[in-house]
Formats: C-alpha cells, sequence, structure tokens
C-alpha cells in the first residue's frame, strides 16, 4: 500500500474490542459485571454485539441481579455475551 492511501486510525480488532467494551458499559444492566462480545465478518463487515443478560422477556429485576446464589440468583438466568453475540450472527446470516 502506498503512502498516497488513507489508512484507518485503528485495525479492526482494536475497533471491535473498543465498540464492545462501550457497548457492554452502555447496555448491561448487571451492577456488578458488564461483560460484553462481538463477531465480526470480515466478508461483508457485519459487527455483532452481545453482553451478559436475561433472556428476552425476562423482566432485570434488582432482586434478581443482586442476588449472588447460583441457584435463584443472576448465575441462574443470565445469557452470556457471546451467546448473544453469536445468536445474533444466527439471525442474519441464514
Amino acid at each position: 500500500m502506498s503512502d498516497d492511501c488513507y489508512k484507518s486510525d485503528a485495525p479492526i480488532d482494536v475497533a471491535c474490542l473498543l465498540i464492545t467494551t462501550l457497548w457492554a458499559q452502555l447496555r448491561s444492566k448487571d451492577p456488578r459485571t458488564r461483560v460484553g462480545a462481538c463477531v465480526y465478518d470480515p466478508t461483508s463487515g457485519g459487527i455483532y454485539l452481545g453482553y451478559n443478560g436475561f433472556p428476552s422477556g425476562f423482566p432485570d429485576l434488582k432482586s434478581v441481579w443482586d442476588n449472588r446464589d447460583p441457584e435463584t440468583g443472576k448465575a441462574a438466568y443470565v445469557v452470556h455475551g457471546e451467546s448473544n453475540a453469536i445468536r445474533k450472527t444466527s439471525l442474519v446470516l441464514k
């Protein structure tokens, strides 16, 4: 590539990490752990984001989020960010 071309300020992996971090910080309701995940499709340039959260339709009750018991608290219900991001790709990439 010649010096005559514009270059991105950040490589795609760095850009995806920054976007994912911001997404999780802004969207996650977990008061302790805001974890995000990203799936990047280099063919289409699609970015699919997920964060740790309860399944769709499950209420974001403070009593559940603050409960650390593995059988009745958040750990029993939370869907990981990675699973959420992968699920989104399967909805789009059919």
